[in-house]
């Protein structure tokens, strides 16, 4: 997201379109860099292809896309229907990562330019910005922006369910995420809850996506403290709930990379991905992981049980939430 903000800084004149999956809009609408937003929804596309009312949406859609006569495409995902648009667009210019850093490398066809250069920075964010030198950009040292804003229908929301539920200070708590193998035990989130209550006297609100209720209810039925499920949420409600949270603690998924984008204290608990590449990006975040002898191997099927997410244990994650949450409180201060 700074990546929009570097572009209209270094081309003010410039019209930046951002296509998105039409779930991610309420982290994009409100971005101040942002002339135009298109929203698609490739898994309704496919899952609809024998329907003439999806292939007419998704005509009008390339027919509108085209019609943009766009420069430039970039590419920061790396994937086939990343790539599939780029070259859609029309644009002349369509530049990807190096062919190292695109996580489906036989999509490289359709792009014509690649960034050499990102394959020398390990967190995902460098390698986004480093992929602007292409067109001149140098994105320095500033501190970055990333301009996610609350919606105040949500936040009122928000505001609603915490009073009701008579939480004022809490930790969120995020035990699901994408992948199997990035999942950590139930059990070990639950000690971990009741020690961070034990040692800090802050509860914990369990957060839960679609599908993972029963792993909040689980942590939740474990713990002593009086820890609580949290409330159903949507993304904008994610987003107000997560700016008045004290911390975060979280495996590697979406809420805890927006904790991070909003500056709230986050501890990540990371397995087969590398929180090098992928941890979070505020430097005064923690990232608690085990090196094994196969990690990071950022696979979604494990054939030797996950031992790099099981043999994390409880006492180094705690170190890590009570350190960076004094470190934080330290700032505030300041």
């Amino acid at each position: 997201m700074p990546v929009a903000q570097l572009l209209k800084e270094r081309f003010p004149g410039a019209r930046i379109t951002w296509v998105a999956e039409k779930a991610m809009a309420p982290l994009l609408k409100n971005h101040p860099a942002l002339d135009q937003l298109l929203l698609v929804d490739t898994r309704r596309w496919r899952q609809g292809l024998l329907s003439p009312l999806v292939w007419k949406e998704v005509y009008r859609f390339l027919q509108y896309f085209r019609s943009q006569e766009f420069d430039i495409a970039l590419d920061f995902q790396g994937l086939f229907k990343s790539a599939v648009l780029a070259r859609l667009s029309g644009a002349s210019r369509r530049i990807g990562m190096s062919r190292f850093d695109r996580k489906e490398r036989w999509s490289n066809f359709l792009l014509n330019e690649f960034s050499v250069q990102t394959a020398g920075k390990r967190h995902i964010i460098e390698k986004n910005l480093t992929l602007l030198e292409r067109l001149g950009i140098d994105p320095g040292n500033e501190p970055l922006d990333f301009h996610i804003y609350p919606d105040e229908e949500a936040l009122s929301s928000v505001e609603e369910e915490l009073k009701r539920l008579e939480m004022k200070r809490f930790v969120l708590v995020n035990p699901g995420a994408g992948w199997i193998t990035k999942l950590w035990e139930i059990q070990k989130f639950s000690s971990l809850v009741d020690n961070i209550y034990n040692d800090l006297n802050i509860p914990a609100l369990v957060l839960w996506g679609p599908g993972e209720k029963h792993l909040a209810d689980r942590i939740v039925r474990n713990c002593v403290s009086p820890a609580i499920v949290c409330f159903s949420t949507s993304l904008p409600e994610l987003i107000a709930l997560t700016r008045k949270a004290r911390l975060m603690v979280s495996g590697d998924s979406g809420p805890l990379h927006l904790a991070s984008a909003l500056g709230i204290p986050v501890v990540g608990i990371y397995g087969p991905t590398d929180p090098e590449r992928n941890g979070p990006w505020n430097p005064h975040d923690s990232a608690c992981t085990i090196r094994y002898e196969c990690s990071p191997c950022y696979q979604r099927v494990c054939p030797i049980g996950i031992q790099c997410m099981k043999k994390l244990e409880v006492d180094p994650v705690l170190d890590a939430v009570k350190r960076t949450y004094y470190q934080s409180a330290s700032l505030y201060q300041n």
